[in-house]
């Protein structure tokens, strides 16, 4: 649903679930876990974040760099899809900040951390990059 409905799919998640529900009895993933699978040991490991990261940031100073406010304004303005698209985006940045704070709540780190996710994907990047305590 989210790859259809962007961040909206993930608003209703967001809203039903709670770190109270999470200890009773259900299992609460959260974000610097290995898993067992192959896949999730990849996905969680920090080389794969610091890659990440270094990619993202690439892409950022490109499209800084190549990129044109003006063109994009006018987008923004005429086509309904970059609209919904941009505002997909912030909703998508807002619930990091919501997602960063129940994970550095969980692992029993300072909640200032919820602050980063403000930055948008940098910032969970740079949360899962940098060590726990």
């Amino acid at each position: 649903m989210s790859f259809g409905l962007g961040a909206f799919a993930l608003i209703p998640y967001f809203a039903l679930s709670s770190p109270r529900r999470s200890r009773s009895g259900h299992e609460h993933h959260h974000f610097g876990y290995r898993r067992n699978s192959g896949v999730g040991r990849i996905a969680g490991h920090k080389l794969t974040h610091g890659i990440l990261l270094l990619l993202t940031l690439g892409t950022a100073l490109y499209g800084f760099t190549q990129g044109h406010l003006a063109v994009y304004t006018e987008a923004f303005r005429h086509s309904s899809l970059v609209h919904i698209m941009t505002i997909d985006f912030v909703v998508l940045t807002l619930l990091s900040v919501l997602a960063i704070y129940r994970d550095a709540v969980f692992s029993r780190r300072s909640r200032m951390w919820a602050v980063i996710g403000v930055i948008p994907l940098v910032g969970p990047l740079v949360y899962l990059v940098v060590d726990r305590k």
